[in-house]
């Protein structure tokens, strides 16, 4: 468990993990999926991290009181950290010790909140007040902890597993909360513990399983020197595969990563059956040049029946004691040894059978006069084939990485990136508020009676119609013109964003091949170093140099190893930030490319930032006109018909149609005027953007001229010099013609003048790509 605890951040075997940021929603769906998981087989131990509910004393301060009184909070503070902290106020000498003398409140006032409330404090006049004339003082609750992975909070459902293997039991939680539980835009759940390093060891395995196969092939080849005999003892292992998946079978127990384990060893004990049977036919052969195949194979059989036997019976019985423990550790030891003891039963059995038979017919006297030229041409050739083979699936194994060009690395953080997503789901909103222009409002229906109307037949109608109300259609138009403004202000928005994070991508990338040059040199340097430490500690020993002098040359190693250590470090810092922008689903890296300057583009792209701001002026003007047109009448259309149910009754239609007129302009003028400030404010906005954008732009120019000459400087001249001063000053030392002084003088003069390279290089690089990309925050 506390293995667990250390690797995973969880003890238990199974940890389903809620991110979020509202601590008590995450604590509210921890209780729903702990009750899920309750239901689920095998689940036992479901307990939910305990985030909230932590009980605090909260002094809340009634500032208008303190402005009364004239009392400072520091003061009222400093009260409440002595009373109840306590506070040095001198100090107790003893002889020769001294204690500091720390005033606070007796014990017995030191325990209720009625004792905070109840303490005086003084008043700048002189009197005394009480606290909670000053302050509200009550209980309240907290978060007990925030735990966080990856600077974002989570909540920890812990679960272990009892009588059921860990694979199933997660894919029947991950089933009950896909299907019963529901997340709010913004979380999500991971799965961890011990069931993530099942998952990495799953993987490995996969690679692990068919080296260790290829290895053994090879090893069988380079022992017989034949590819026939190496085929045929190789065939042991398939035959063993199936006792080990029986056996599994019938114990009920499902594959893990021991019964993986298991099945390696299996194929070695296998494999040694094979040779020890193959061996003894080889050397009956040798001894009987005359005897017949089905004879040799005979008595081979007989002869070693029992060592195979006794073999794979001393090996069961190793590990019969595992296969039926029951103490702890068990769950691992029993796949383990039911696959080999499986395996090593039916191996036995149809190694006895299979490997004989197929000995007689590839190795007969007929075939082998037939196929002994080509196979003494076939076989050196076989080694060598499998040499590169094995090299590429161990290559495969251990390159779990995907290496990114910035191409690739900006069109992974781009698919990836959430913030991104997010505006990109804004455009979709804002298309589909699009209809909302067009809302002509409720139908008014109304039945009722008119008295005032007479029929033919002299009684009153019963009218029955319907009324429509409705702006004026040059309102439709306008707030259908403010609707698509508002999406293209959306669309302004992702491509600006999109702009930042191609920025942000790139110049956290060359940072990373620049922290990767650093890091070149410094190892370079170090080596430098290295040797002129073990020539020093040499020249030490025999007495031509001073201690004093080897002691230098060993504090400059040991500084540049330091150094090189810390660029190691930075280098690490640079990928995680490279991570945070990419949101990558797998492991990446940047290759190693010596640091270039970055080039200006040629292309002068609409800029992002002044795009928006126009956006939102053309937006700002479209509201305005929706404010102006609402000052246009409202049409009224009302049709109806009224008729009565006496004798010689008829039916009345009727029609009429109008405009409402607004006699009070107060308040429609008010938001039209409020409504040309936002436009105005927009426009300046966008002056002062602009402003800004060539102030900005200029200044970034007049950097990059500056790196540019310092480039100019090393290339030209300065990494001759460098390259020359590491040359001569070390031949210079070795021979004797400088002292040590000299030399590291020297060598030091040589790394600044190629760390300032890189440094004025980076800076041009963050310059260029901050002009590529030209951005007001």
């Amino acid at each position: 468990m506390r293995f667990n605890e250390l690797v995973t951040g969880v003890r238990s075997d199974i940890a389903v993990k809620i991110f979020g940021e509202d601590l008590d929603y995450l604590a509210l769906k921890a209780a729903e999926i702990a009750a899920q998981a309750r239901t689920v087989e095998g689940a036992a131990d479901v307990i939910v991290e305990k985030t909230v509910g932590l009980p605090q004393m909260r002094v809340t301060y009634n500032r208008e009181k303190l402005a009364y009184y004239g009392v400072s909070i520091e003061s009222l503070n400093q009260y409440l950290s002595m009373a109840f902290g306590g506070q040095i106020s001198g100090t107790v000498f003893e002889r020769e010790r001294s204690f500091d003398l720390v005033v606070r409140f007796l014990e017995d006032f030191r325990q209720d909140i009625d004792n905070i409330r109840q303490m005086y404090v003084n008043l700048p006049d002189g009197n005394q007040v009480r606290l909670s004339e000053l302050a509200q003082i009550e209980y309240s609750s907290g978060p007990a902890k925030i735990s966080r992975d990856d600077t974002r909070r989570r909540v920890v459902v812990s679960v272990n597993v009892r009588n059921r293997d860990l694979q199933s039991v997660v894919r029947d939680i991950q089933q009950k909360v896909q299907e019963n539980v529901v997340l709010q835009s913004g979380y999500s759940i991971d799965y961890g513990g011990q069931y993530q390093n099942l998952k990495n060891a799953t993987t490995r395995l996969m690679i692990i399983v068919p080296i260790a196969l290829v290895l053994i092939f090879l090893l069988l080849n380079f022992a017989f020197n034949s590819l026939k005999e190496t085929i045929i003892i190789f065939s042991a292992i398939p035959l063993s595969i199936v006792g080990g998946v029986l056996l599994l079978w019938i114990r009920g127990m499902p594959f893990s990563i021991s019964a993986g384990v298991g099945f390696i060893a299996l194929f070695g004990v296998a494999v040694l059956n094979g040779i020890v049977l193959i061996e003894h036919f080889k050397e009956l052969r040798h001894k009987n040049g005359g005897v017949k195949m089905h004879d040799i194979i005979v008595q081979g059989s007989v002869d070693r029946l029992r060592p195979v036997v006794l073999t794979a019976a001393s090996a069961a019985m190793g590990f019969l004691p595992m296969a039926i423990s029951t103490s702890a550790g068990a769950e691992v030891q029993r796949p383990l040894a039911t696959v080999v003891i499986g395996g090593l039963a039916t191996s036995t059995f149809l190694t006895m059978i299979v490997l004989p038979l197929l000995y007689g017919y590839f190795m007969s006297d007929e075939r082998c006069k037939k196929k002994s030229r080509s196979r003494k041409k076939v076989t050196p050739k076989v080694k060598f084939w499998f040499v590169p083979i094995l090299m590429v699936v161990s290559a495969a194994a251990f390159s779990q990485t995907r290496e990114l060009s910035l191409e690739d690395a900006i069109a992974v953080g781009i698919a990836n990136n959430r913030q991104l997503k997010t505006h990109e789901l804004q455009i979709g909103r804002s298309k589909a508020l699009l209809p909302t222009a067009f809302n002509i409002g409720k139908t008014n229906v109304y039945y009722g009676t008119d008295a005032n109307n007479i029929a033919e037949n002299n009684h009153p109608l019963y009218v029955v119609g319907a009324s429509q109300q409705m702006d004026f259609p040059t309102v439709y138009a306008a707030r259908h013109k403010a609707n698509r403004a508002e999406v293209s202000v959306s669309q302004a928005v992702y491509e600006l964003e999109l702009q930042r994070l191609r920025k942000n991508i790139t110049q956290a990338y060359y940072h990373v091949v620049y922290l990767q040059n650093k890091q070149q040199h410094y190892d370079y340097i170090a080596g430098i170093y290295r040797k002129f430490s073990q020539s020093a500690a040499a020249q030490y020993k025999q007495g031509e140099i001073a201690y004093l002098e080897k002691l230098n040359a060993t504090a400059k190693q040991q500084q540049i190893e330091v150094q090189q250590k810390q660029a190691a470090s930075d280098l690490q810092i640079a990928y995680r930030q490279l991570n945070l922008l990419l949101q990558p689903d797998e492991n990446i890296s940047v290759p190693f490319q010596q640091l270039e300057p970055v080039l200006l583009s040629e292309n002068i792209r609409t800029n992002a930032g002044l795009k928006l701001s126009d956006e939102q002026l053309r937006y700002e003007n479209a509201l305005l006109g929706v404010e102006k047109n609402l000052w246009l009448p409202n049409i009224n259309v009302e049709v109806f018909n009224g008729t009565n149910r006496f004798a010689n009754a008829k039916s009345y239609w009727g029609w009429q149609v109008g405009v409402s007129i607004p006699l009070f302009f107060g308040e429609q003028k008010a938001r039209v005027a409020s409504q040309k400030y936002s436009v105005m404010m927009a426009d300046y906005s966008r002056q002062q953007y602009q402003i800004r954008y060539n102030s900005t732009n200029e200044q970034l120019r007049n950097e990059l001229e500056k790196y540019r000459q310092n480039i100019d400087y090393y290339q030209t001249s300065g990494k001759q010099i460098s390259d020359e001063l590491i040359k001569f000053a070390t031949s210079g030392y070795e021979v004797g013609e400088i002292d040590f002084f000299r030399y590291i003088q020297s060598l030091e003069n040589a790394v600044q003048l190629r760390m300032d390279y890189l440094d004025n290089l980076a800076k041009y690089n963050e310059t260029a790509i901050a002009l590529n990309y030209l951005m007001m925050e």
